[in-house]
This record gives C-alpha cells, sequence and structure tokens, in this order.
C-alpha cells in the first residue's frame, strides 16, 4: 500500500473515529434500554446485561456511558462537570479500535486508533476538525509523519522504510513534488522568465507593482539597465488598505498610446508636442489612465530582445531630486 494511501486511510479512520461521538450523542439523548429494578436484590447480580449504562454524578448531570451503537460500534464516552463528552473509547464494526479526545467545544481535536488492515495512526485536527498531524506505523512497522494544510492536503512528510533507510518529501497544494531526499532530487523548477514583459502595457504595471512593494528583483526585471536605479526600491513599502487601492488601481489601469504629434499638458500648464521618436516600432509611450483620470506624465517604455521594458530614467530623477527634501528616504508607493 502507497504511503499516499495510508496517509488517506488514517484521515477516513479519523472521520469513522468522530462519527462514533455523533452516534454517542445521540444515544446519549435516550434512556436505559434495560429496566431497573424497583427493589435491591438480597445478592448482587453476578452479570448485568443490557444495551446502555450511564454513569450519573451527583448533581444529576451524565459523566459517562457504556453502549452499543445502531451501527454495532461498542462505545464508552466519559464527560467532564458540564456534561460535555472528552473522551471517547470504541470499537468499530470492522474490530478496528478507537480512542478520541475532544475539546471543550465537542471538537475532536485527537484520535488514536488501529485499522482492519493493522496500520497504526495517531491523528491530530485543528479547532475546524481538519486533521493536520498523522503520526503511523503501517503493518509492516514502517514509521511515517505527515503534515498535512488547513485543506488536509499533505504538504510535509517524513517516512522511515522497512530496510531503516529515511525519505522525506515536500508538496505543493495540488501534489506536486517540491523536494524528496535522499534518492530523488528537488522537482524541476520552471525556468525564470526573461527580463522584461509580453506588451509595454504589461511592462508598466508591474514597474508600479513593484514600486509600490518595493520590490528589487520585480522592478529590475522591468526596467531598463540604469546605475541609480537603487532610489526606485528604497523607503518603506506601502501598507494597510493604502496598498490595497493602489494595487487595485495599478491593475486596472488602462492606457493612451501617444502618436507623434500628439500634444500633451503638463501639471504647470504648458503644452508639450509628442516626438517623432514615438512612431519607432520598439518604442512605446503611454499614458496611464485611473478611474479615468490620465497620470501627469506619460511612461516611455522600449522593446529589447522581444520583450517590453519601462525606461525608468524620469522616475529615478524624480526620486533622486526629492532626495535632500525628504531626509534620504523616497516617498512611498509608485
Amino acid at each position: 500500500m502507497s504511503r499516499e494511501v495510508r496517509f488517506h486511510r488514517a484521515v477516513a479512520a479519523w472521520r469513522r473515529f468522530r462519527g462514533l461521538f455523533l452516534i454517542a450523542a445521540s444515544v446519549a439523548a435516550g434512556g436505559l434500554l434495560a429496566g431497573a429494578a424497583t427493589d435491591a436484590p438480597k445478592e448482587a447480580p453476578k452479570t448485568v446485561e443490557a444495551e446502555r449504562f450511564v454513569l450519573r454524578g451527583a448533581d444529576g448531570k451524565e459523566r459517562g456511558s457504556l453502549s452499543i451503537m445502531p451501527d454495532g460500534t461498542a462505545g464508552l464516552a466519559l464527560s467532564d462537570g458540564q456534561g460535555r463528552p472528552r473522551l471517547l473509547v470504541g470499537v468499530l464494526p470492522d474490530g478496528s479500535p478507537a480512542l478520541t479526545f475532544l475539546g471543550a467545544e465537542k471538537d475532536a481535536r485527537v484520535g488514536l486508533g488501529v485499522d482492519a488492515a493493522g496500520h497504526a495512526s495517531l491523528n491530530f485536527a485543528d479547532r475546524k476538525g481538519q486533521v493536520c498531524i498523522v503520526l503511523g506505523a503501517s503493518a509492516a512497522g514502517e514509521p511515517s509523519l505527515v503534515l498535512a494544510d488547513s485543506k488536509e492536503r499533505r504538504r510535509a512528510a517524513l517516512y522511515l522504510r522497512e530496510d531503516g533507510s529515511p525519505r522525506l518529501a515536500l508538496s505543493d497544494p495540488d501534489g506536486k513534488a517540491l523536494f524528496e531526499a535522499p534518492g530523488a532530487a528537488a522537482a524541476p523548477k520552471e525556468p525564470p522568465s526573461p527580463p522584461g514583459a509580453e506588451t509595454p502595457e504589461a511592462a508598466v504595471r508591474a514597474f508600479f507593482l513593484g514600486m509600490l512593494s518595493k520590490d528589487e528583483a520585480a522592478i529590475r526585471r522591468v526596467i531598463l539597465d540604469h546605475a541609480q536605479a537603487s532610489v526606485l526600491w528604497e523607503g518603506d513599502p506601502v501598507a494597510g488598505e493604502a496598498r490595497d487601492r493602489i494595487k487595485a488601481e495599478t491593475e486596472g489601469m488602462q492606457f493612451r498610446v501617444l502618436k507623434p504629434g500628439d500634444e500633451l499638458s503638463t501639471p504647470g500648464g504648458q503644452t508639450l508636442k509628442v516626438g517623432p521618436e514615438a512612431g519607432d516600432p520598439d518604442r512605446r509611450l503611454l499614458m496611464p489612465t485611473v478611474q479615468g483620470r490620465e497620470a501627469p506624465a506619460p511612461v516611455f517604455t522600449v522593446r529589447k530582445d522581444k520583450r517590453w521594458r519601462v525606461d525608468a530614467a524620469p522616475f529615478i530623477m524624480s526620486r533622486s531630486m526629492a532626495r535632500p527634501i525628504e531626509g534620504g528616504r523616497a516617498p512611498p508607493g509608485p
């Protein structure tokens, strides 16, 4: 049996263990199925037979019960002072023994059991009931430790084979191997994408998003080389609601492609005319538009090695000039 199947069987067993609690809770609503004698016998009986026994405290609250469930499971449930079941012991119809510990909210947190195939497992669950840790041993004696995420997907596993050799495996959320050792190399990584972007618009968006988070690698990837580019990722990244707002605006940003002869109005009220270089097929002059408002200035993009990059020289110059005014720190955000 594969280790993956063994893990899922352990999780399935956990479900059955928790089912024991649900059945026990429903049976607890009823009374004893065996009638109690009105007069105490003169002699204590050597055998007492019933389908359910209830243990109650001096305050009348149920503290435990021993019963046979409708599915044939024999179960013992012990409760705390408030009558909440906290410990369940049972033998499932297939003969598998189960021990379950519950939290104060009746949530099954720890389960110990041995399935019909002889696989032993100790399961831990979070407050939502999702199994996150499984410590097990196969019928052949192979121990294992499996860590799962909040959706019960196996993410890390440590095994010891029957011959004593260890194995470590890491997986992504889709079950794809990220790392295995020994005897297996890490899963091949996808080659890094080349610098630049497929379109000039994508390059500008990636540039602004990189500036927003102060991500040096992201900024370098989409700009032309510049000796003073470090000024672009200096300072603290924008955080909180402002970051979320700017990120959404950047992702939804629209662009107007400027052509030779187009006129632009500067913040100072001057009118500029786009030069002939904007007609170069390997250059694109874009005017970003956010929520119907155009940016103060266009962004130059250049195609190099079939990929588009941003000419960040104007941004670098602007931030370099702002340094003395702001105490050597660049203003946050693009």
